[in-house]
């Protein structure tokens, strides 16, 4: 489990264009997991695999396959394009999804305004010198009873290929072991 500040710090060395948006979405994805994702598993997985389809193997994007954002409960980010270059199979991959799905564990709301305010004070300190006022703007689609998702910014698509899903570490342990 990762503090706050190491879990931002990380993301900073590792995707360093982010935004006060791309904090939120790190932040919120840490505290409720993929729980914003109740739909159809067959209108998931038709997105889940048009996204995994439309991504383009890539070894310079992401060295790893997985990037920890745990803070409370377990839970990475599975990068599409890496699992395509480690030939990991989309079916499997689309299956441990839905399983962590159903396992995550979210924080309450008053938590996540706990973590968001925490939060504003580090970003708006070097490395990362994020705006007050932009922080403010942006963690107020967090301060509602239903906290709003968003979409990474602009800038961090154009500079990552963002297309990963939430996964529980250990699950995604057991599809690599099976796939050697």
């Amino acid at each position: 489990m990762s503090s706050l500040k190491e879990l931002l710090r990380r993301s900073f060395y590792l995707y360093p264009v982010s935004n006060a948006e791309d904090y939120y979405k790190l932040l919120y994805q840490s505290c409720f997991g993929p729980q914003h994702l109740h739909k159809e598993s067959s209108v998931l997985k038709d997105y889940f695999m048009k996204e995994w389809n439309d991504t383009i193997p890539s070894n310079s994007l992401h060295s790893t396959l997985m990037d920890d954002i745990t803070l409370t409960y377990p839970i990475a980010r599975v990068h599409f394009c890496t699992a395509k270059n480690k030939q990991l199979n989309p079916e499997m991959l689309f299956t441990i999804f839905l399983q962590t799905m159903k396992d995550f564990q979210p924080i309450s709301v008053d938590a996540f305004h706990t973590i968001l305010d925490e939060s504003k004070e580090y970003l708006m300190k070097a490395p990362f010198l994020l705006s007050g006022d932009r922080i403010d703007s942006v963690w107020q689609n967090g301060y509602s009873p239903t906290p709003a998702v968003l979409h990474h910014s602009q800038q961090f698509n154009q500079a990552y290929q963002a297309h990963y899903r939430l996964i529980s570490p250990s699950l995604i342990d057991g599809l690599i072991q099976q796939n050697n």
